[in-house]
């Protein structure tokens, strides 16, 4: 569970850096995926996975909708979401002391970012 939490933690963190550093790359990536048709995007998961993600073709509008990766910018928000997954898993909430953690984590994601991330990110990224 803890290996669950630190690599969600970690790609959490990770997209956070990279929202902070090129957030119209975000909007962007947002304006992209509108144009995606979701009963296309289910046929295509479908035709990749083990079994047809019934619940694809109504649940992408709302990931659209929401927009929580922005969330991500916001120690409190980022908890939240967080929290989400954790009640998805069945463990525990995080309460508010995570975000001194969620802070030194960030930090330390930001000095190590470039090599966590593969090279084809890095390349997409503008200089």
């Amino acid at each position: 569970r803890a290996g669950f939490l630190g690599h969600i933690v970690t790609e959490m963190l990770l997209d956070r850096m990279l929202i902070s550093r090129y957030p119209e790359r975000l909007e962007e990536y947002y304006q992209q995926l509108a144009t995606i048709n979701p009963d296309f995007l289910c046929d295509w998961v479908s035709a990749i996975a083990t079994r047809r993600p019934e619940r694809l073709p109504e649940l992408f509008p709302r990931f659209l909708r929401e927009r929580f990766l922005f969330d991500y910018l916001e120690f409190d928000k980022l908890r939240f979401r967080l929290n989400q997954v954790m009640r998805r898993v069945k463990l525990p909430e995080l309460s508010e002391q995570i975000d001194e953690v969620l802070g030194t984590g960030a930090d330390l994601v930001e000095q190590r970012a470039f090599e966590l991330l593969p090279a084809y990110v890095l390349e997409s990224l503008p200089s």
